[in-house]
């Protein structure tokens, strides 16, 4: 027998009480709008957008009781990608059985134009809406307006952040990105709110013998040459730690505290460092040495060829 709960199946999304109420002559009344959404859920349609809460206090009162009454139905609110709607989107769906928050943001070059945000702050924007809707509601559906005019490389890449992920927080503010499976199924310890900043760790190594305080001045020089990293703050200094005894090398690390933009470009990020370090370790004269291991020979001989001699 074949599972049916597995054969693909077509998801309905009706968008009568939002889109469909734009319509000329279509306005609806508080009653009618409960009404019409008691049959679409009646007739088994999977999600209904109800309106957009934040529109008007009429507006508001209608999900909120489409979201009271429905039985078997998602119930979906529309928002901008602000936190007010967001919220207020979420107060008005929060009492269905199965609510959702619909978030949609303008990511063509008009509509980035108009809060006058470059691609990066608009990809952040969408970042931090969708983890704010998804940390009040498990379901959470993101829309990109005006989606064929955005370029396509971009379009990948916010479609990309908003849907598949939800932000977590360690306590070194790294984002670790979860799927949204996996936070709904899982535990998530989650150590920060909201931390524009991260510390990150760029390990190096140096050759044995080198004066440790050389290499910790080199190397907060190299974190100061970047741009990005934090400095002048007295709680989050660059350090360096000492953190292991290599074959081959004193192993360090270079901790700093970095901005929001070096954040978003950790490859980027790492090579500037390790592009600093290497020019303050050689105007240092401190030897980055090679690879290498000792070679104990407990009996017998061993003939050695050197250059080839």
């Amino acid at each position: 027998m074949t599972d049916k709960s597995a054969q693909p199946r077509v998801v309905i999304f009706d968008t009568t009480l939002r889109d469909g109420e734009q319509s000329p002559g279509a306005t609806m009344t508080h009653d009618e709008k409960v009404e019409i959404a008691g049959l679409l859920d009646d007739m088994g349609v999977d999600i209904i957008e109800a309106g957009f809460p934040i529109a008007s206090e009429g507006d508001f009162a209608a999900v909120s009781e489409i979201a009271r009454r429905a039985k078997t139905s998602t119930i979906c609110g529309l928002a901008r990608a602000n936190f007010k709607d967001i919220d207020r989107c979420w107060e008005a769906v929060r009492h269905a059985r199965s609510p959702r928050i619909h978030t949609f943001i303008g990511t063509s070059p008009l509509h980035r134009a108009i809060p006058n945000l470059t691609m990066d702050q608009m990809a952040e924007r969408i970042h931090d809406t969708v983890t704010h809707a998804r940390n009040l509601c498990d379901n959470v559906q993101w829309s990109p307006m005006d989606a064929t005019r955005t370029e396509h490389d971009y379009l990948c890449r916010v479609v990309e952040i908003a849907t598949r992920y939800t932000r977590v927080s360690t306590n070194d503010s790294v984002d670790i990105l979860v799927p949204n499976s996996e936070f709904v199924n899982g535990r998530v310890t989650n150590w920060t709110f909201d931390e524009f900043n991260r510390r990150i760790h760029v390990p190096f190594g140096v050759a044995y013998g080198t004066d440790k305080e050389k290499v910790k001045a080199a190397a907060v020089a190299a974190a100061a040459r970047v741009d990005g990293v934090i400095i002048d703050d007295p709680l989050r200094p660059p350090d360096v730690w000492l953190v292991g005894f290599g074959e081959s090398s004193l192993d360090f690390e270079l901790v700093v505290w970095v901005t929001r933009r070096l954040v978003t470009a950790p490859g980027r990020t790492n090579a500037k460092l390790l592009w600093a370090l290497d020019d303050e370790l050689r105007a240092a004269n401190i030897e980055i040495p090679f690879p290498q291991r000792d070679l104990h020979v407990r009996s017998g001989s061993l003939r050695v060829d050197v250059d080839g001699k």
